[in-house]
């Protein structure tokens, strides 16, 4: 089984209580991180228990998910935004991303359509 990591890391606010009632905005960081794994000969219950299991890492501040359970907006946005962790086959890696990028050039003019149309409102 190969598997390659992407990271990306979210900052969002969060609203907190003071003790004298008042809101406050802080900052709470959230990283989200991308599993590829390679391996072609798994059957559908061990693909599903896998996924479980990268799933079951997953925390307040860390979310590990499947890399090929994204939709392919995100898949596509990991790999422009994201930062590579770890890769144990590089050629498998730029495969997954040609692959990503291909698909998603052939939509990304529905993705805009959509963009234009609802910012059009």
């Amino acid at each position: 089984m190969e598997f390659s990591m992407s990271s990306k890391i979210f900052d969002f606010w969060d609203p907190t209580t003071k003790s004298s009632g008042e809101k406050e905005q802080t900052i709470t960081r959230s990283s989200d991180c991308a599993v590829i794994i390679k391996d072609s000969n798994k059957s559908l219950e061990t693909e599903k228990s896998l996924e479980a299991e990268i799933s079951s890492f997953s925390s307040n501040i860390l979310d590990v998910v499947p890399f090929f359970r994204l939709p392919l907006y995100i898949q596509f946005e990991v790999f422009k935004y994201g930062k590579t962790l770890f890769v144990r086959d590089e050629e498998y890696l730029m495969q997954v991303k040609r692959d990503v990028l291909r698909e998603y050039l052939d939509i990304s003019y529905l993705y805009e359509r959509m963009s234009r149309r609802i910012l059009a409102r």
